[in-house]
């Protein structure tokens, strides 16, 4: 492998915690309520309630949608090579230098262009030019029309149950930070990090 590019893009820090209890709560308190209704489970609106990403296509999605589904699993922050004559991407474990190593998140996500220039920006347009997005993202399933993932904060209520199912980079990284030159990233290829983790 003569030449190669570098691929990296930076984790979300929008409040997740926030939405994703709101969205599973209020799952709960719309069935709550309509088992007390006379009628109960029979009312036709309440059966068909549906949350927003089974609703929306992703370029329907606002802002704070969009950025509600990064599950916060660190893998498309690490950095990743891509052999320019075969395009063959080999994944390693060393992380974005922006990248928390404990939540798995952005450092700093608004400002991460003036440290990271070559962060890939994700839109609803641009998913399927990045084959190498890990096969758990919520992004990539959406856009092949799969659903969220059983341990999706979407779906638990809680941030924290990515890294309990075991689907995050959590503790599994190194920062480039510390390397000497970015090429040595190549010394910790991963392949293993390819595995679809959408089963946790």
């Amino acid at each position: 492998m003569d030449t190669v590019r570098r691929l990296t893009m930076t984790g979300r820090t929008h409040d997740l915690r926030l939405i994703c209890t709101i969205t599973a709560v209020l799952g709960r308190a719309v069935l709550g309520r309509a088992a007390s209704r006379p009628g109960g489970f029979g009312n036709e609106r309440l059966r068909n309630f549906r949350p927003f990403w089974e609703t929306k296509r992703l370029h329907e999605m606002n802002a704070r949608e969009w950025e509600s589904l990064c599950d916060g699993c660190g893998l498309c922050c690490l950095i990743r090579f891509e052999d320019e004559e075969t395009s063959e991407v080999i994944p390693t474990r060393v992380s974005c230098q922006l990248l928390d190593q404990i939540t798995c998140r952005c450092k700093d996500y608004a400002n991460r262009k003036a440290t990271v220039p070559d962060c890939i920006k994700l839109d609803p347009y641009n998913i399927d030019k990045l084959p190498w997005m890990p096969r758990s993202c919520a992004y990539r399933r959406l856009h092949e029309g799969k659903d969220l993932p059983a341990w999706h904060p979407l779906r638990t209520g809680d941030p924290e149950s990515p890294h309990a199912a075991g689907v995050t980079v959590r503790g599994q990284t190194i920062s480039e930070a510390v390397l000497a030159e970015p090429e040595d990233a190549l010394d910790f290829i991963a392949f293993d990090l390819l595995a679809d983790r959408s089963e946790g």
